[in-house]
C-alpha cells in the first residue's frame, strides 16, 4: 500500500500549534498556577477561608462543564478563531475585576463567569481541539509544543505573579497579569487561526493527497474512523474513559489547588515557592516534549496510565514535603507526571473516535469530568479547616488515582460499529 505523500512546503497547522502555546502560556496564570500565591494576601483582606478559594475553582469548573457540549460543536463548526479571542478578552475582564473585589461571593462570582467562557481550567477544549483537527501522525508533538506553552508560561510567569504581588499588591497583580494577556493573544488569534486545513487546500499533518485508491485508503485509515456523536455515546469505552478521567481530575484538582498554600503553611518562603512551581513546569516543559513525541510510537494508554501513577507518587511526597528539597521533588514530580494527562486527554479521544467530531464527544463527556473534578477542591478546603491538614484527602487521591490508572491500561480502543463495518467493505 503506497503511503500519502509528504508535502516539502510549510505546513500551516505548525502556525496554529504556536499561537496555541501562546494562548496556554497567558491562560496559565488566569487564577491557575499562580493561583495559590493569592491566598494568603486575599485571604486576608477580604476574608475568605481556604474552602472559599476551593469554591471558586469548583464553580468555574462546573459552569465550564455547563457550556462544554455547545463549546465542542462550536469548535468542531467554527473553529477557534473568533472563540478564543473572545473568550480571552472576557476572562481578562474578569481577572481584571478581582482587583476591585471585597467579599468572598464576589471572587466566586468571577471564577463562575470564568468557567462559562472555558478558556481557563481543565477541559482545554479551545486549545487543543484544532489540534486534534489539524494532526494525525504528529498530534502527539504537535500537542506536546502547544502545551510547552502552559510549562514555559509557569516557569516566567509565576515567579513574575510573586514579583506583581510585592510591587503592587495583590490587586495591582491581577490587573497587570489581565491586561498582558489580552495584548499578548488576542491580536495573533484574530490573525493567524483557522479551523481545519482543509479550509485552506491542505490534509492533516501537511500530506499531499495522492490521487491513486490505494493512497486515498492508507490515508483514511491513517485518519481513522470517524465516529458520530452517537455512535461514540452508545460504545462503553466512552464511558470507561469518562468515569478514569473523572476520578483522576477529582485527585489533581484538589492538589492542584491547594499544594502552593500548603507549602507556605508549612514555614516555606513564598518565594522558594514561587520557585518550585516554576521548576514544576520546568518539569513539566522537558516531560511534555519527551511524552508527545512516544506518544506517537506508544499507545496512548499505557503512557497515560504510567503518568497517572507517577501522580498519585506526587500527591505522596507532597504529603510529606515539610522541607525545601522535598518541597522542589513533590513539585518536579508533579509537573512530570500532569505534562502526560494533559496529553493522553487531548489525545486519546481524537486517537480513539477520530477527528471529525472530537469536539462533541469531548464536549458531552467533560460535564461528568469537570463536575465531579470540581468537589475535590472545596473538600479539600473544608478538611484543611476543619482538621488543619490536607493529609485525610490527599491519601485518598492517591487510590482515586491508581483506581484510575488501572481502568485506562485495561481500556483499549474501541471496535469500529458493526453496521458501519458492513457499509464500509460494500464495493461502490
Amino acid at each position: 500500500m503506497t503511503p500519502p505523500k509528504r508535502s516539502s512546503k510549510f505546513f500551516y497547522g505548525w502556525v496554529i500549534v504556536a499561537v496555541l502555546a501562546l494562548c496556554n502560556s497567558a491562560a496559565g496564570i488566569l487564577a491557575m498556577f499562580n493561583f495559590g500565591l493569592f491566598f494568603k494576601p486575599m485571604g486576608d483582606d477580604i476574608g475568605a477561608s481556604r474552602a472559599m478559594f476551593g469554591w471558586a475553582q469548583s464553580i468555574r469548573q462546573t459552569t465550564n462543564a455547563i457550556t462544554s457540549p455547545l463549546t465542542g460543536r462550536l469548535l468542531d463548526k467554527y473553529g477557534a478563531r473568533i472563540i478564543l479571542p473572545v473568550a480571552m478578552t472576557a476572562t481578562c475582564g474578569l481577572i481584571f475585576l478581582l482587583a476591585f473585589i471585597s467579599a468572598p461571593w464576589q471572587m466566586i462570582l468571577i471564577f463562575g463567569g470564568m468557567g462559562f467562557l472555558g478558556l481557563t481550567g481543565s477541559a482545554g477544549l479551545i486549545t487543543s481541539i484544532p489540534i486534534a483537527k489539524w494532526f494525525v501522525r504528529k498530534r502527539g508533538r504537535a500537542m506536546a509544543f502547544a502545551f510547552l506553552g502552559s510549562s514555559i508560561g509557569a516557569i516566567v510567569l509565576v515567579p513574575l505573579t510573586q514579583v506583581f504581588i510585592g510591587a503592587y499588591g495583590w490587586r495591582g497583580a491581577w490587573a497587570s497579569i489581565s491586561i498582558m494577556c489580552v495584548i499578548a493573544v488576542v491580536p495573533l488569534s484574530l490573525i493567524f487561526l483557522r479551523r481545519n486545513p482543509e479550509d485552506i487546500g491542505v490534509s492533516p499533518d501537511g500530506d499531499v493527497e495522492a490521487k491513486t485508491p490505494e493512497a486515498t485508503a492508507a490515508l483514511l485509515i491513517e485518519d481513522s474512523y470517524q465516529w458520530s456523536v452517537k455512535e461514540a455515546t452508545r460504545s462503553p469505552v466512552f464511558w470507561r474513559l469518562m468515569v478514569a478521567f473523572s476520578l483522576t481530575t477529582l485527585a489533581q484538582s484538589s492538589l492542584g489547588v491547594h499544594r502552593v498554600a500548603s507549602f507556605i503553611d508549612r514555614g516555606i518562603d513564598p518565594r522558594l515557592v514561587s520557585l518550585a512551581i516554576a521548576a514544576d513546569a520546568t518539569a513539566a516543559t522537558i516531560s511534555t516534549l519527551f511524552m508527545g513525541f512516544l506518544y506517537e510510537r506508544l499507545h496512548s494508554r499505557i503512557l497515560g496510565g504510567a503518568s497517572l501513577l507517577l501522580m498519585a507518587l506526587a500527591i505522596f511526597f507532597t504529603i510529606i514535603a515539610t522541607d525545601v528539597p522535598r518541597m522542589f521533588l513533590a513539585t518536579i514530580t508533579f509537573g512530570s507526571s500532569v505534562a502526560g494527562i494533559s496529553l493522553l486527554q487531548n489525545n486519546l479521544w481524537a486517537e480513539y473516535y477520530g477527528r471529525r467530531n472530537v469536539g462533541a464527544i469531548r464536549g458531552l463527556a467533560l460535564p461528568v469530568i469537570l463536575i465531579l473534578g470540581a468537589t475535590g477542591p472545596p473538600v479539600a478546603g473544608y478538611v484543611f479547616d476543619v482538621t488543619g491538614s490536607y493529609t485525610p484527602v490527599w491519601s485518598v487521591g492517591m487510590v482515586l488515582m491508581v483506581v484510575g490508572a488501572l481502568l485506562l491500561l485495561f481500556t483499549s480502543k474501541p471496535s469500529v460499529p458493526q453496521s458501519r463495518k458492513q457499509e464500509i467493505n460494500q464495493p461502490t
